[in-house]
């Protein structure tokens, strides 16, 4: 191994350290603002607007179911704008090779997966858009939502297998 080669290999370890720092930094400040709870409308609104609203006429138990409503739908609509911002870092990264694709791929079909055709796209709950590689035509009975996991096999791309449905070959819809 030539001085340039070895210093090529060090800069690729370098940006993959990087690369697990910056995520790893991403799921201890969401977790740390998961932590964080809500402190209720009564606290966050101005007194003329929360009085305007009509919510000083719920009880106290309806105003912590609303509170909490608000605080869980917060918190998802976070995780998943993270999730999609942490797929598109690793998808650009991945574009430019500054590291390789992830062997294994989880998440969900985000829908109804009855089978699948030349132009089915299967979108993911993660944000990514994956399609079949084979000109099949396949019909399977409804699974709402199902878990995939998407794995690389080889040389030969990419298979997805479908919770309750069997596998697929497949390629990145982009």
């Amino acid at each position: 191994m030539t001085f340039h080669q070895s210093k090529r290999t060090i800069a690729r370890e370098m940006n993959k350290i990087s690369i697990a720092v910056i995520f790893t930094f991403i799921a201890i400040h969401l977790s740390f603002a998961a932590d964080r709870s809500f402190p209720g409308l009564k606290s966050v609104m101005d007194p003329e607007t929360y009085a305007r609203t009509g919510l000083p006429g719920l009880s106290p138990e309806q105003r912590a179911e609303l509170d909490a409503f608000i605080r869980d739908y917060v918190a998802g609509k976070q995780k998943e704008a993270a999730d999609v911002a942490a797929t598109q870092a690793v998808d650009r990264a991945v574009k430019e090779r500054k590291v390789r694709a992830p062997e294994i791929i989880e998440s969900t079909i985000v829908g109804t997966y009855t089978g699948y055709g030349p132009r089915t796209v299967f979108h993911l709950a993660n944000g990514q858009t994956w399609k079949p590689t084979s000109g099949d035509v396949f019909y399977h009975s409804a699974v709402n939502n199902p878990r995939v996991v998407i794995y690389r096999q080889d040389i030969f791309g990419y298979k997805m297998f479908v919770e309750n449905a069997g596998v697929i070959r497949v390629k990145k819809a982009d």
